[in-house]
């Protein structure tokens, strides 16, 4: 009887470790698959600050018009009224770097470039929580929540389509993996076509 106690209160402990490491890791990593779910409010205002690295080139005219892209993208979804907007100049940020400057290609660049609000616009995104390598097809990145990202630049409605993903990471949302949700924001590949929200994902 007094082993099965211990063995018993063994176990618990042990769940409790485990469920304190797997909460930790989420907050930074994407979910592998499945429906995304926590909803973004509708007909919120997303004022964001952005901010370029000296690799990077942005101007504040560039910002606006990625930012409405995704909000014009975010708005094609009905009863989707999520707003994007810049709050203050783009500016410029670097960080203490392991590797090429400009580029984040280690868990040490993303969890330095993440690690306060924001938009970062970077040379090149290399690395993100959920490759745990390097893999240079990543545009983007952001915790699951939070209040930051990080991306690289490409064509204008790609670039809306990318910010407005990675701000749904930022509100909760996770990455779909299946063909059936290609069209989708928040399919974890990017392409000016993914343009769809439900209503679960929109609020």
């Amino acid at each position: 009887m007094k082993f099965k106690k211990l063995f018993g209160v063994f176990l618990f402990l042990l769940c409790l470790a485990i469920i304190s490491v797997v909460g930790c890791y989420q907050v930074i990593v994407t979910a592998p698959s499945g429906e995304s779910e926590t909803p973004s409010p509708k007909g919120s205002t997303f004022e964001m600050k952005v901010f370029r690295h000296a690799r990077a080139t942005l101007t504040d005219d560039d910002a606006d018009k990625i930012l409405k892209v995704a909000t014009d993208v975010a708005q094609s979804n009905p009863g989707c009224n999520a707003t994007l907007l810049r709050d203050g100049d783009v500016e410029e940020f670097t960080w203490q770097q392991e590797g090429e400057v400009g580029v984040v290609s280690s868990g040490f660049d993303i969890d330095a470039v993440v690690s306060s609000p924001g938009v970062k616009v970077v040379k090149d995104v290399h690395w993100c929580k959920t490759s745990e390598t390097f893999a240079p097809a990543i545009w983007g990145c952001a915790p699951i929540p939070g209040n930051a990202m990080v991306v690289e630049r490409a064509d204008q409605e790609s670039e809306g389509v990318l910010w407005l993903h990675e701000l749904g990471h930022n509100e909760g949302l996770y990455d779909l993996y299946k063909d059936s949700q290609k069209n989708r924001v928040m399919f974890h590949m990017i392409g000016p076509d993914h343009t769809k929200f439900t209503q679960g994902e929109c609020g």
